[in-house]
């Protein structure tokens, strides 16, 4: 059986001091090929970098919906030129999170759409974070219709799901 972990962040500084050895971890575990989050633009070249680094980690890019507010002028230009990468296996992590709400809902929703844009523009699957936002992330994929994708929620998905259909 061959697993892959399709949502980590090895860019975390919990990593830092022992990443060869998480990776190595992962690997004896029987976790095949990982795919580490991109969360934030200034921080996607040390993402890119350990992608780079190891055969079987891929990576992303993109703006976690917490982040938002420092990326509201962001565009899905910006974002699929950086994803021309040929490690980059994915637009995100993206999407709305209201629970928190550490970034205005507006600006989650714009950021979000500049993503869904990049994900048509590249054709790379779109990285979906929702958490007490399904009805709103829902009405977005039914009105933008982007790539398949992978949904990272806190919620049973059931809205979004069927909006997807």
């Amino acid at each position: 059986m061959m697993l892959v972990d399709s949502h980590c962040h090895l860019d975390f500084a919990d990593f830092t001091q022992e990443r060869d050895a998480v990776v190595a971890r992962a690997r004896a575990a029987g976790v095949a090929t990982m795919l580490t989050i991109g969360t934030r633009l200034d921080q996607f070249p040390g993402v890119r970098a350990i992608a780079e680094s190891y055969p079987d980690v891929w990576c992303s890019v993109g703006v976690h919906p917490h982040e938002a507010a420092g990326h509201a002028a962001l565009s899905a230009a910006d974002l699929a030129a950086l994803a021309a990468h040929p490690r980059v296996i994915g637009i995100g992590e993206t999407g709305l999170d209201f629970h928190y709400d550490h970034s205005p809902r507006d600006v989650q929703e714009r950021v979000f759409r500049a993503h869904i844009a990049a994900s048509q523009a590249s054709g790379l699957p779109l990285i979906i974070h929702a958490r007490a936002a399904d009805d709103d992330v829902a009405r977005l994929l039914r009105e933008e219709r982007p790539p398949p994708g992978v949904l990272h929620c806190f919620s049973s998905g059931r809205a979004i799901a069927e909006a997807a259909l």
